[in-house]
């Protein structure tokens, strides 16, 4: 055996008391005389039991021949009968002292003859001869054997031998065993000390050459070597360990050394990709912006030029036509808005502009934007909306109207044939409520019968830039930022949205949200019930179930007699049976599309049956269908509806119908709005762009205006230099010079000439911040484009009167100190509410929707400046305390509060003065303003009541 070499032995701590923290040198001796003294006791276990089954077979063949012997002496007394001589023959046996008992038994099995061992007893000899057997039992041998004579049994022999003398052998060679297994175990405990070293060795000295690294700071084993294949790949392996170490301590050593520099590098990197991230937020900002710009130019163009032709004297069709070409065009400016949206949603800047609004219109109108697009697929589009849901709530319009758009849009595009339903009611868990809570939840369903969703992609629908089709195949365009921003809208409505959906069965959409209660809201049972159709028998002849329910709920909430038929045929069937019967029906409600007979070709066999000639029809069809106006004439057609067709509005034609007055062709148009404060203004328009500058002409002339036209910032300021003007129009964004230069021009010449003239931007940028951007370089208000007539006409209301500006605090937007001189009258706040209201409404020129617009701004307005009111007297700013009270004294005279203006007057002359008023003047001036408020409330719920019944 090769000699071991001789490592050197660490002591390590004992930092573990328990038996498992034991050194690898214990523990391989173990392993070694454990697996020897296990190997030795297999063995002489092995031995000694080889033995044992030995000894006990020789001492059984020897017994056998001792019980033959005894039978082939005991023959003759057993033939003979001669028990003394058998007796004698079994005395033989006391030369054998390990024999206990014996016994010979004649041929019946009876005992015969008997020999018992000095102190041994008969107790256990059987009584009856057992056939031949050769057993150890009870600590002995007993043997029985057969005795035969020429073939014939003469009798039996049994002899029983105890087992001494096998025990005593077999405890010899245990003693034997002990002995070797010992003296193994002596010379196997220095050969495993000898042995163990050849793998502990090399192991403790890695060890101790570990411990050493700290201290030494060297990272290598040294001339370790092992004895094994194995314990040299651990040696290897921890040299590699170590070497690695060694290299990452250099390195970090050396980044140690030039930390400073290196963070002077990455600061410098930092910074630089600050820069180019701020750089690229700020390109993308202005993209939006220009992009903004460019496709908002020809969409202003689109809904200026609509809302002009709305103006104009139009037959009931026309209407209906540009109706619908303007709500698609503000659908379609809504999904423009869909990347902006997107952008604001990933700045975190979205949010909802909330205002009161009737959710019925708003509903009918976003149905009406997309009756085209359903009929242009030959698909039926309806709504319905629960009895119980509010007429008018608080929200954002616009944004609930895009989700709207959206979803129902969605599933138009999706659906090839069959309808598309939209649902409205109250929330299962707020239409049992107890009305105390401040907000009214809605839940809307948009079900189609389309293509459907697969299952594997409901759970990513909602996310951006995910379809229903994403194959390069696809059927269906579109971008996949609908859902994603419709959630987002929906979650901040504090709702949820999901889909349910079933491939090639169809879908539904639903969302909730929460709405504000509106203050005064009306429920729909508080309209004026349309006493004229109570009792009045209809015949609603349409082939879709789902139309055919919604138009009976509808007639049945009038109280009229309603009868559903299904086709053209089942309409004239059910004529004729009513003219059997003596009964008519003065009403008809016919859908226009339907197979086998149309509406048309009904009408045309109902005209020619002399029972039902007088009876008054009204076709339902779809836009798509221009033509079948001219029919609709010619067949005496008494009203003409675009389906699907609103509640009120099919309340009023229906009354209209009754009255003979629902079509008329020679409808004059409305009456334009007077100028502001009751006279023509002279405004320049700054707009580089034709189609801008031919809508914002058209808007001006028919309010009475008169305008002169700048095409770009230059030519703004050098007429203005020229000729007086009481107001200016800026566009933001022109060639050669933009409308922020030219508004720092221009105020640099209206601070000589003492005169200051509003200036209102207008801008088809859309980014947050625009409005206080514009504000702080002198204008004085802000339009964002596409303008609607009645947005501008309210923007030249408010900044209309021109003034001096010595009179005029500086800093201050000129709009928000001029208002229209009024004659006097008693206070908003005293019991007149319908003259005020009249008065009001005739300084508006008549136009509710105008007067709905400023009623519904002035609480919010009208609280804001009397805060600011409050904090210039705390401050004890005088300057402030007269601009605040001149500003609200001018908003409390446009709604005839003369008891709360005069309050307002006091205060602007204690500011003037350079006092603050006292307690008493701003208390009563507070409980004027709330006092006007209410009052303004009032009326904005009877524009809205008197606007929604038009």
């Amino acid at each position: 055996m090769s000699r071991c070499p001789d490592y050197p032995i660490t002591r390590f701590p004992d930092v573990m008391s328990n038996k498992l923290d034991k050194p690898i040198k214990s523990r391989l001796m173990a392993i070694l005389m454990v697996t020897c003294g296990v190997s030795l006791l297999l063995a002489c276990g092995t031995v000694a039991a080889y033995e044992t089954f030995a000894l006990r077979q020789g001492m059984a063949r020897e017994m056998k021949l001792v019980a033959d012997l005894i039978g082939s002496n005991s023959v003759a007394a057993l033939t003979f009968k001669d028990p003394q001589a058998g007796s004698e023959t079994l005395a033989a046996l006391k030369n054998e002292p390990h024999v206990v008992v014996a016994r010979i038994y004649n041929n019946q099995g009876e005992p015969f003859a008997t020999y018992i061992r000095p102190g041994a007893t008969e107790a256990g000899i059987p009584s009856v001869a057992q056939p031949e057997s050769s057993r150890f039992s009870d600590g002995a041998l007993r043997v029985f054997r057969p005795v035969y004579l020429n073939g014939a049994q003469k009798g039996s022999v049994y002899v029983e031998l105890d087992l001494n003398d096998l025990n005593s052998q077999l405890l010899r060679q245990a003693e034997i065993a002990m002995a070797v297994l010992l003296l193994s175990f002596l010379l196997a405990l220095p050969l495993a000390a000898r042995l163990q070293k050849v793998i502990s060795g090399p192991l403790l000295a890695l060890a101790g050459r570990a411990q050493t690294i700290e201290q030494t700071g060297h990272y290598h084993t040294g001339d370790i070597e092992g004895g094994y294949r194995e314990v040299g790949v651990l040696i290897q392996s921890f040299n590699a360990m170590l070497e690695a170490i060694s290299q990452r301590d250099s390195e970090l050593r050396h980044h140690r050394e030039h930390l400073e520099e290196e963070v002077k590098a990455r600061t410098v990197e930092m910074e630089k990709a600050r820069h180019a991230a701020e750089n690229a937020s700020r390109a993308k900002s202005e993209f939006l912006a220009n992009m903004s710009h460019e496709i908002r130019t020809p969409m202003n163009a689109i809904l200026g030029m609509t809302e002009l032709a709305l103006d104009t004297r139009l037959s009931d069709t026309q209407r209906d036509y540009l109706a619908v070409v303007k709500s698609s065009a503000d659908a379609l400016l809504s999904l423009i808005n869909d990347i902006l949206d997107f952008s604001k949603i990933e700045a975190g800047k979205l949010s909802l502009d909330l205002r009161v609004f009737a959710v019925h219109g708003l509903i009918a109108d976003a149905m009406r934007a997309m009756s085209l697009r359903a009929h242009q697929k030959g698909l039926e589009l309806a709504f319905e909306i629960s009895p119980d849901v509010p007429e008018q709530l608080g929200g954002d319009p616009g944004r609930l109207r895009q989700i709207l758009v959206n979803l129902v849009g969605n599933a138009i595009k999706f659906t090839n044939r069959g309808e598309v339903v939209v649902t409205v009611g109250l929330e299962a868990a707020r239409a049992g409520g107890d009305g105390s809570d401040t907000k009214v939840g809605l839940k809307f369903a948009v079900q189609d019968t389309g293509i459907g969703i697969p299952p594997e992609r409901l759970a990513k629908i909602f996310e951006a830039f995910e379809q229903a089709d994403t194959s390069t195949t696809r059927h269906f365009g579109g971008t996949g930022l609908g859902l994603s921003i419709c959630s987002r809208l929906v979650e901040m409505m504090e709702g949820r949205i999901w889909v349910e959906s079933e491939p090639s069965v169809g879908s539904t959409f639903y969302f909730t949200a929460k709405l504000a209660h509106a203050e005064g809201v009306i429920m729909p049972g508080s309209r004026p019930h349309p006493g004229a159709l109570r009792g009045k028998r209809v015949l609603v002849v349409d082939d879709n179930a789902t139309n055919r329910r919604i138009l009976r709920e509808m007639l049945a909430s009038w109280e009229m007699e309603v009868e559903l038929v299904d086709s053209g045929a089942a309409a004239l069937q059910q004529l004729q049976q009513a003219t059997d019967s003596g009964l008519s029906y003065p009403l008809m409600i016919v859908d226009g599309q339907m197979p086998g007979m149309d509406g048309l070709m009904l009408i045309e066999r109902i005209r020619s049956m002399e029972e039902t000639e007088a009876a008054k029809v009204m076709l339902l069809t779809s836009a798509d269908r221009p033509d079948s106006l001219q029919r609709c004439h010619e067949l005496n057609v008494a009203a003409y509806a675009l389906k699907p067709v609103a509640k009120y509005d099919l309340q009023n034609m229906l009354l209209a119908m009754l009255e003979g007055t629902a079509i008329d062709d020679s409808r004059p148009a409305e009456t334009s709005v007077p100028p502001a404060g009751g006279r023509a203004l002279r405004i320049l328009l700054a707009e580089d762009n034709e189609y801008n500058q031919k809508v914002a002409v058209g808007m001006l002339t028919l309010d009475g205006h008169a305008v002169t036209i700048a095409g770009n910032g230059r030519e703004a300021v050098e007429i203005y230099r020229k000729h007086p003007f009481d107001l200016v129009l800026m566009d933001v964004q022109m060639p050669e010079m933009d409308g922020v230069l030219a508004t720092e021009l221009i105020r640099q010449w209206q601070r000589s000439s003492g005169v200051r003239v509003p200036i209102i931007a207008m801008t088809a940028h859309a980014m947050a911040g625009d409005r206080e951007r514009y504000l702080a370089c002198g204008m004085d208000d802000y339009i964002a484009k596409p303008i609607s007539r009645d947005e501008l006409a309210i923007t030249i209301l408010h900044n209309a009167m021109p003034q001096s500006l010595a009179e005029q605090p500086a800093g201050v937007p000129a709009g928000a100190l001029l208002t229209p001189p009024i004659p006097p009258a008693k206070a908003a706040s005293e019991p007149e509410g319908d003259s005020i209201a009249g008065k009001i409404l005739r300084r508006f020129g008549g136009r509710k929707k105008l007067a709905l617009d400023l009623t519904g701004m002035f609480p919010q307005e009208a609280g804001k400046v009397l805060a600011a009111l409050d904090a210039a007297r705390v401050a004890n700013d005088a300057g402030a305390v007269q601009t605040h009270a001149h500003t609200l004294k001018g908003m409390l005279k446009m709604f005839e509060a003369v008891t709360a203006a005069d309050a307002a007057a006091a205060l602007e002359t204690a500011g003037k003065n350079g006092g603050i008023g006292a307690d008493e003047q701003m208390e009563a001036l507070r409980r004027e303003v709330r006092a006007t408020m209410e009052a303004v409330r009032r009326m904005h719920e009877q524009f809205t009541v008197e606007t929604q019944a038009q």
